[in-house]
C-alpha cells in the first residue's frame, strides 16, 4: 500500500504518471515511455520536458532577480534560524511576515492535523532554500521539497545546510507535472509560490491528482487582492523596477502573479474545492494599512493569508 513506501518510492514519471522501475542507485525508468531520470547532487531531476523554454526562461529571469536582490547566505545558521531570524539582514521584513504566517499554520493547520493523524506526506511546493521542509520534517513528517530552481544558496542545493539529522526529498519539478501516482499526498503546500503558477486551474488540477480524497491543498504567502486592478498594478510595478535598478526584463514571462478573493471562489467553484482563508494577525500597522492606503489615495497592498482547500465530494476535479 502506498502509505508503506516513501515519497521516493512512489515517484512516478512527470510526463505520464506510470511508476518508475529503479536502474540503478540514483537512475530511474518511466516503465511505459522509457524515460530515464536520474538524482544529481542528492536532487532527482524530474522535469517533462527538461529543456521547456517556458521553465527554463523562466528559471532564469526568477534566479537573476533573486541573485540580485541578495537571497541566501554563506552559514548553515542563516537557514537552520528561518524564518524566525534573518542573519543576513537583508530581507528581515519579509521573514517577519514568513514567521508571521508559520506561526498561525502550525496553530491553526498542522497541530490538528498532528493531533488527529501523526505522520503525513507532504510536498513542500515552491520549496526555496527548504526551510520549511526542514521544520517539517523535524515535526516527524515524510516530506519533499519541491522547486525548478536548484540554486546552492536560493533552491533546492541550499539543502547541504540542515546537515544529516533531518531528512527530506529533493525533486526538481514543475508545479504542473508532479512526479507521484494518484491520491497518495495528505498535504501539498504552496509555500510562498502558488503566484508563480502559469495557469492556476491546471496547478490546482494537478495537486487535487496527487492528493489522498480527505488530502488538502494550503497556500502560504501569495499576494491577494480585492481588485484585480491592484494586483495587475502590482505586477508592473515589480517589472519596471527590476527593469531600472537590476536591468532585468521579464519579457514573455507568463506567471499569473497574484490572486483576488473573487479569483480564487471562481476556481474553487470550478474545480470542485472548499476554501477555508484565516488572516494571521501581523500588527496594528498592518492593520491599519489598508484604511490609511485608502484616505490618502494609495494602491492597496497585498494581503498575505493563510489558504486551506478540500475537495468537495463528488466535485468536478475529482
Amino acid at each position: 500500500m502506498s502509505e508503506d513506501l516513501d515519497l521516493v518510492q512512489l515517484l512516478a514519471c512527470p510526463s505520464c504518471g506510470e511508476r518508475m522501475v529503479e536502474e540503478a542507485d540514483g537512475v530511474a525508468r518511466c516503465s511505459i515511455e522509457g524515460t530515464r531520470y536520474v538524482r544529481e547532487t542528492g536532487i532527482w531531476r524530474l522535469l517533462a520536458p527538461p529543456e521547456d523554454p517556458l521553465l527554463t526562461g523562466f528559471l532564469a529571469y526568477y534566479q537573476a532577480v533573486r541573485r540580485e536582490e541578495g537571497w541566501g547566505d554563506d552559514g548553515d545558521g542563516y537557514y537552520r534560524d528561518l524564518p524566525f531570524e534573518d542573519r543576513s539582514g537583508r530581507h528581515p521584513a519579509i521573514w517577519r511576515i514568513r514567521a508571521a504566517t508559520y506561526r498561525v499554520f502550525l496553530r491553526t493547520v498542522m497541530e490538528p492535523i498532528e493531533a488527529a493523524h501523526g505522520k503525513r506526506k507532504i510536498l513542500d511546493l515552491g520549496a526555496g532554500n527548504c526551510w520549511l521542509s526542514y521544520r517539517l520534517a523535524g515535526r516527524g513528517h515524510e516530506v519533499a521539497a519541491v522547486d525548478l530552481n536548484d540554486d546552492l544558496r536560493d533552491g533546492l542545493g541550499a539543502s547541504v545546510h540542515y546537515g544529516a539529522e533531518t531528512q527530506f526529498a529533493l525533486i526538481q519539478a514543475s508545479f504542473d507535472h508532479l512526479p507521484w501516482p494518484a491520491d497518495v499526498i495528505d498535504l501539498a503546500i504552496y509555500n510562498g509560490s502558488f503566484h508563480y503558477s502559469i495557469d492556476y486551474r491546471a496547478t490546482l488540477r494537478e495537486a487535487l491528482r496527487v492528493l489522498r480524497p480527505r488530502g488538502r491543498i494550503v497556500i502560504l504567502d501569495s499576494p491577494f487582492y480585492r481588485r484585480s486592478s491592484s494586483g495587475l498594478a502590482m505586477v508592473r510595478e515589480r517589472e519596471q523596477a527590476f527593469r531600472a535598478d537590476h536591468g532585468l526584463d521579464a519579457g514573455s514571462m507568463t506567471n499569473e502573479g497574484f490572486l483576488t478573493y473573487t479569483r480564487l471562489n471562481a476556481l474553487g467553484h470550478h474545480l470542485g474545492i472548499t476554501w477555508k482563508v484565516i488572516h494571521p494577525y501581523r500588527g496594528i500597522r498592518s492593520a491599519l494599512r489598508p484604511l490609511k492606503n485608502r484616505i490618502s489615495g494609495h494602491r492597496e497592498q497585498a494581503r498575505f493569508p493563510i489558504v486551506t482547500g478540500s475537495a468537495t465530494s463528488g466535485g468536478a476535479s475529482r
